[in-house]
């Protein structure tokens, strides 16, 4: 397989996870520090994931405590990464 398109379906995939995440899943650290929410949120944020906005913007809404934070700052990353 090539790298691209092990690129795109990694990110693919943090996508349809990004999707799956409630406030029961955020508080959940699954015995990791960071929790696996925080690691999606930030890598699409690293990649300036667009695709993700809506959903980051509903986390940041609903969720919470770190997880809200970190969202409000992935979504401030790619809105600016747009401009």
């Amino acid at each position: 397989m090539e790298p691209v398109s092990r690129y795109r379906e990694t990110r693919q995939h943090l996508l349809d996870l990004l999707a799956e995440i409630d406030e029961a899943a955020a508080a959940d650290s699954y015995m990791a520090c960071p929790r696996v929410a925080e690691v999606v949120v930030w890598y699409l944020g690293e990649c300036c994931e667009r695709r993700a906005v809506e959903t980051l913007q509903r986390l940041a809404d609903e969720v919470l405590g770190e997880l809200s934070t970190l969202a409000n700052a992935v979504l401030k990353r790619i809105k600016e990464g747009e401009a």
